[in-house]
């Protein structure tokens, strides 16, 4: 009777450790949504700049944004049915990106009211707040390759700030847009597919 028990108690264990596991591992979707909207963004703010359309850039932007949140809360809840198991590790990755999110939507709102065009300065400062979430995300997943990925965009960041003494504003928005499809896209895909070995598996 006490050997079944036992048994009972480190299947137990055994099944909270994996529930733990598979509540910590990021999904990458979030990645994809947000990669994918300000991908989109950049080069339309750029096209309508182009087109003396300037005021309704910020119209643009507010709309991505409540379509990237719109969207991660449906992948958040959908996921969360699956993931009945929260843990401190889970909660704190979902604290640090809705962090990073918010702080980006301000320094937007704030940059675009005082200058009217997003200048290097909200780029680097984007580029800092990103490089500070993929480093905690690295460390609460324990993904190596997001570590770093964080230096890559500190390193981006520096080069936004400077890039006023070397290049076209407009060209500054392309860069920040490949950098996006490279540190965010590509990245967000090899999540997902550990994602689904570790849930699935």
């Amino acid at each position: 009777m006490e050997l079944n028990k036992v048994q009972e108690d480190i299947l137990h264990i055994k099944k909270m450790m994996e529930n733990n596991q598979r509540t910590l591992v990021d999904n990458g979707l979030s990645y994809i949504i947000n990669g994918l909207s300000l991908a989109v963004g950049i080069p339309f703010s750029i096209a309508m700049g182009f087109a003396e359309m300037e005021q309704y850039i910020p119209y643009l932007w507010l709309l991505l944004i409540a379509i990237m949140v719109l969207l991660n809360l449906i992948v958040t809840k959908k996921i969360g049915k699956k993931q009945k198991v929260k843990t401190f590790g889970s909660d704190l990755f979902q604290a640090v990106w809705i962090a990073c999110g918010l702080s980006i939507v301000i320094i937007f709102i704030l940059s675009f009211k005082a200058t009217g065009m997003l200048n290097p300065s909200f780029f680097a400062s984007c580029a800092s707040i990103l490089a500070i979430g993929y480093l905690l995300t690295g460390v609460i997943n324990d993904l190596k390759f997001m570590k770093t990925l964080a230096i890559f965009w500190w390193i981006t960041a520096i080069v936004s700030g400077v890039w006023e003494y070397f290049g076209a504003i407009e060209y500054l928005h392309l860069f920040f847009a490949f950098m996006v499809l490279v540190l965010q896209l590509v990245p967000a895909t090899i999540i997902y597919k550990k994602w689904k070995r570790v849930y699935n598996g």
